[in-house]
């Protein structure tokens, strides 16, 4: 009985998880160990906006302490930028990347733009960071009104993140 709810939960979780927004090839396994769940495969690459978290930081008033990199993330992880506050002139941003500690599982979170560096587009392989980023993450990047289709594949939505990733180096 137990085996039967953790396979049926294990699949729903998975069908929440992929983003409409992409196209799935069914043929592909997720791994060898789980069998493929009928009609789901893994989504094709797409470019997003990468960044890394700045290896030091002032930190306490007048900025006289320095602390390595955030709380949530250790200075000079590789982040992928999802998501941002347009109201807030883009202060803060969402990000996916490995938290710290032992484990260093995928997490999103919002960060101040400032704690990030080396900004660049790149496509995404990663399965387990595509399936976390939604249909309004690729719309909001590219800059895309609501009845647009963005294609985060193509090369005008690559064009947009550059202008976006050199924008963000020079503040």
């Amino acid at each position: 009985m137990r085996s039967r709810l953790a396979a049926w939960l294990r699949e729903r979780w998975r069908r929440q998880d992929v983003g409409a927004a992409f196209e799935l090839d069914s043929t592909t396994p997720e791994s060898a160990a789980d069998p493929p769940v009928p009609g789901l495969g893994e989504p094709h690459p797409i470019w997003s906006l990468v960044a890394n978290v700045v290896t030091e930081r002032a930190y306490g008033p007048g900025g006289a302490e320095t602390r390595s990199g955030t709380r949530i993330f250790p200075g000079g992880a590789k982040v992928y930028v999802v998501n941002g506050y347009p109201g807030m002139g883009m202060e803060v941003v969402t990000v996916i990347g490995r938290c710290r500690g032992p484990r260093a599982r995928l997490v999103r979170a919002d960060v101040k733009a400032e704690h990030l560096t080396n900004w660049r587009v790149r496509l995404v392989y990663s399965p387990a960071v595509l399936r976390r980023i939604t249909p309004d993450d690729i719309r909001f990047l590219g800059s895309f009104r609501r009845d647009e289709h963005a294609q985060p594949a193509s090369a005008d939505y690559r064009e947009k993140l550059e202008h976006l990733a050199t924008a963000w180096s020079r503040r």
